[in-house]
C-alpha cells in the first residue's frame, strides 16, 4: 500500500516523462529551444553553485558586496577585501561532465537543423571559451560567453586557500585601456540587470525568448528573482 508521498512522487516523474517526451518531440521537428543554462549544471564538475549555508558567500557577504555601487565607492579595496578574497580566477583543472556534453552536442545538432540554442547562467560562464579544463575548453553560446564564473561559489571547505586565490591583492587598479577607468570584473552584479552590459547581447537574447517553441532550464533555480 503506497502513501501519499509515493503517489505524488510517481506523478511526478509521470508528469515529467510526459514532459521530456514534448521536447524530444521539438526538437525531432527542428523547433526553436532556448536553453538557459546556471551553476547547477557544473556541479557534478566539483564547481559548488553560490548557494550554501549560512556560512557561505551568498549568505555572508556575496548579495551586500557583489554590487557595482560598493565597488564605485572603492574599487582597489573591493576587490581586496571581497572579490579576490572569496572568488577563483580560473577553473582550468575543472573537467566536464556529462551535463556538458549533453550541452554541447545539442548546440552542434542544434546549428546543424537551424535551431537556436541559449546558454545562460553560471557559471557558473570567458571572453569566447570557458576553459575547465586543460584538454578540452566548453564554449558558451553568444549571451553569455564574455561572462566569468565567478559569482557562484560557496566560501567552504571544498575550496582550498590556493583554489580561491586567498592572500592575493592588488596594489593598484586594473583600467581600461579605453577610457582609464578603474575595471571591474566581467560579471553581473546583484544591482545590475543583463542588459546593463552590452556584452551579454540581451537583446538578441529576448528576440530568441519570443521565436522559442519551448524555454528549458538546466541547473538554474527559481528561487531567486528573474532579471530578465
Amino acid at each position: 500500500m503506497s502513501g501519499p508521498s509515493t503517489r505524488s512522487h510517481r506523478s511526478s516523474v509521470r508528469g515529467l516523462e510526459t514532459t521530456l517526451a514534448e521536447l524530444a518531440g521539438l526538437l525531432k521537428a527542428s523547433k526553436s529551444v532556448v536553453i538557459i543554462t546556471g551553476a547547477g549544471l557544473s556541479a557534478a564538475s566539483g564547481i559548488p553553485t553560490f548557494r550554501g549555508g549560512s556560512d557561505s558567500v551568498w549568505c555572508v557577504t556575496a548579495a551586500a558586496q557583489g554590487r557595482r555601487s560598493v565597488f564605485r565607492r572603492d574599487p582597489l579595496r573591493w576587490y581586496n577585501e571581497f572579490f579576490l578574497k572569496h572568488f577563483p580566477m580560473s577553473f582550468t583543472r575543472k573537467t566536464p561532465n556529462a551535463g556538458h556534453e549533453d550541452k554541447e552536442g545539442q548546440g552542434q545538432e542544434g546549428a546543424d537543423n537551424d535551431r537556436e540554442e541559449q546558454d545562460g547562467g553560471d557559471d557558473d560562464n570567458d571572453d569566447d571559451c570557458c576553459p575547465y579544463s586543460f584538454d578540452k575548453e566548453i564554449r558558451p553560446e553568444d549571451f553569455t560567453e564574455s561572462v566569468r564564473a565567478t559569482l557562484t561559489l560557496d566560501d567552504d571547505d571544498a575550496h582550498t586557500a590556493a583554489a580561491r586565490g586567498l592572500g592575493r591583492s592588488l596594489t593598484e587598479m586594473p583600467r581600461c585601456p579605453g577610457c582609464g577607468e578603474a575595471s571591474s570584473p566581467m560579471s553581473l552584479l546583484f544591482d545590475e540587470d543583463y542588459d546593463s552590459h552590452s556584452f551579454y547581447d540581451f537583446e538578441k537574447a529576448e528576440d530568441w525568448f519570443k521565436e522559442a517553441d519551448a524555454v528549458v532550464f538546466v541547473g538554474t533555480s527559481f528561487a531567486v528573482t528573474l532579471t530578465c
